[in-house]
């Protein structure tokens, strides 16, 4: 392919991307994992709020933990795959193990206006925009 200002434009765009994510990943740990489970989230940005999504299933609500300080988001638990004592595993590919992901909260959401909502396997996060914020919170989760 030719080489064209918007290719170096591109490769430069592509070359920032990488080092932000490397950046971040050095403040903020995408996931700390024992046992190699790591839950898939998304991040949805709304008019009013962003919702982040996370799949967890097999989980209950008590096995989960939610915290905010200092503007991040904490997710952690531990996700148990039991067979009884006279069964062996021929295939197994499920994740298990503990976990804890941290995701950065969005620069106008809220800190204090934060809800969880746990339903079907899956944790819904949900953060209020704000002009303003404080550095932690406790989160219920319903």
């Amino acid at each position: 392919m030719p080489e064209t200002p918007f290719n170096k434009l591109e490769d430069r765009l592509n070359q920032l991307g990488e080092d932000l994510n490397t950046f971040i990943g050095k403040i903020v740990p995408e996931a700390k994992s024992t046992g190699g489970y790591r839950p898939h989230a998304d991040l949805v940005e709304g008019k009013d709020d962003y919702k982040l999504h996370i799949d967890l299933p097999g989980l209950s609500k008590s096995d989960i933990g939610l915290k905010v300080q200092d503007r991040v988001l904490t997710v952690n638990g531990e996700r148990e795959i039991k067979i009884g004592n006279d069964e062996l595993f021929i295939r197994k590919e499920r994740s298990s193990g503990a976990f804890t992901r941290s995701f950065p909260l969005p620069e106008d959401a809220s800190s204090e206006e934060i809800k969880a909502k746990f339903s079907n396997g899956v944790l819904t996060v949900t953060m209020k925009r704000a002009e303003t914020d404080t550095d932690s919170a406790s989160i219920k989760i319903d």
